[in-house]
């Protein structure tokens, strides 16, 4: 063989030898990475700080409360405190958001929610509903937007916990969840609602 063709051969066969590099964007597999980090985040209850801004980043609204999450029960629980109190409750069937003030509470189906709401996300396991979200590595957690152009999400997640989550309209309006030291769900925490008598209701679970 002429030292051209041999030298042809060793370099071709080098080639071959090497390994597949990809760039690192083709290995990233950010819903997987969600997904991953999701699953180590266990039940928890955490004091919240809110803040809503609008298109020019001024504050619109600040309040405060506790949200509290049962992934085994994929369900959830949000006392808004201030500046007016509001409970939204699910129990991984239904979700009840409740207007003391107005005696007033919507009721819908958890699957319906599932897919709009962080913490419906957060204290889901479903394929199915994970599946609507495209996912990206944003600083600090992830950007989840919906496929049909809904709002989008920013939830900040890792080491087993999460410190915050946002929610983005599609006209750019931000509603941002800054989350406390989380602790255990205590005992007797309730992921039901009773009705109180008198309240206005809205069920859209049979609609």
């Amino acid at each position: 063989m002429k030292p051209a063709r041999i030298a042809g051969a060793v370099t071709a066969f080098a080639a071959a030898s090497l390994p597949v590099l990809l760039p690192s964007a083709a290995l990233a597999d950010p819903a997987g990475d969600l997904r991953k980090d999701i699953s180590l985040v266990r039940s928890f209850c955490s004091p919240f700080t809110q803040k809503v801004t609008g298109l020019n980043g001024e504050t619109v609204q600040e309040g405060s409360g506790s949200v509290c999450v049962s992934k085994e029960k994929s369900s959830f629980r949000v006392e808004t405190k201030t500046p007016d109190e509001n409970l939204v409750v699910s129990d991984g069937k239904s979700v009840w958001s409740y207007d003391p003030f107005m005696q007033q509470v919507t009721i819908a189906s958890f699957s319906e929610i599932a897919g709009s709401s962080p913490l419906g996300l957060i204290a889901s396991d479903s394929p199915e509903v994970w599946g609507k979200y495209k996912v990206k590595h944003v600083a600090g957690g992830y950007e989840l937007s919906g496929a049909e152009g809904g709002d989008s999400f920013v939830l900040t997640v890792g080491g087993g916990s999460i410190s915050g989550f946002e929610i983005v309209s599609r006209d750019g309006r931000k509603n941002s969840y800054k989350l406390g030291s989380a602790g255990p769900v205590a005992a007797g925490t309730g992921f039901s609602f009773e009705i109180p008598k008198g309240t206005e209701v809205d069920d859209r679970r049979s609609r």
